[in-house]
């Protein structure tokens, strides 16, 4: 009777483990794809040498518009569900982060202004060329830019 206590209670260690492992491998898959579903973001550049200054709109559907004030341009897309994925997953990792303190003075820099909403929730980043290198919005922003030059190129 006694040994059977023993495999019992090893076959319920395992079964135990075996349940958990199960548990954190389908939340883990679900984690991957809880990114924001209702989203929208808002970046304005201005600033450098020729006193660059655009301002560009995407929302979760997918549309895009960017507005060159400099040179009096605007262009309007849509964007790949590819691209949203990776637009998407970059916002959901970089929602918290939420810089302090003055920008650092930089001449001739770009400067970023990032307004975010998420379902409902809003923040706003002011970054610039020197700050923006190390807040984890760099991927964010870089792939903004992408798609900028790359719907001014379409158009």
């Amino acid at each position: 009777m006694i040994i059977d206590i023993r495999y019992l209670a090893i076959g319920l260690v395992f079964l135990c483990c075996f349940t958990g492992y199960l548990l954190g491998a389908s939340s883990n898959t679900e984690g991957e794809d809880t990114v924001p579903e209702n989203w929208h973001i808002k970046l304005k550049i201005s600033g450098g040498f020729a006193g660059h200054r655009r301002t560009m709109e995407l929302s979760s559907k997918g549309q895009l518009r960017v507005i060159d004030q400099k040179l009096s341009k605007q262009a309007i897309a849509q964007v790949s569900e590819k691209e949203l994925r990776e637009i998407a997953s970059c916002i959901d990792s970089t929602k918290l982060i939420q810089p302090s303190g003055r920008l650092p003075n930089c001449l001739d820099c770009f400067q970023y202004v990032l307004e975010v909403r998420i379902n409902g929730n809003e923040f706003t980043i002011q970054l610039n060329d020197v700050s923006l290198a190390g807040s984890g919005m760099e991927s964010l922003v870089s792939m903004l830019l992408s798609l900028q030059e790359k719907t001014f190129k379409e158009q």
